[in-house]
């Protein structure tokens, strides 16, 4: 399903003030949701994911929601997980 831009802004606004974050890990200071953190955006996160070559625990997550055997968060290691979870691309 492909979401429009129009209907994604709709469902945003039911939201307004709320911070979406996915993430679950805790113990991570980079995380907006772990109790005491003062930034309440992923920004940190991202950026810190960019200059590393790596994708968010939480793309992965999103993908199987147990990452506890994953080591490799590069962007090849998100397409490998990806391919032993959801099977290979068509035309692969």
């Amino acid at each position: 399903m492909i979401l429009s831009v129009d209907s994604i802004a709709e469902s945003e606004t039911t939201v307004a003030d709320e911070h979406f974050c996915t993430c679950t890990d805790l113990e991570c200071p980079l995380n907006p949701n772990t109790p005491g953190c003062r930034h309440r955006t992923c920004d940190r996160c991202i950026r810190k994911c960019l200059k590393a070559g790596e994708i968010p625990s939480c793309f992965f997550k999103d993908i199987h929601a147990d990452t506890s055997g994953n080591s490799d968060y590069t962007y090849r290691g998100f397409a490998d997980y990806l391919n032993k979870h959801r099977g290979p691309a068509r035309g692969a």
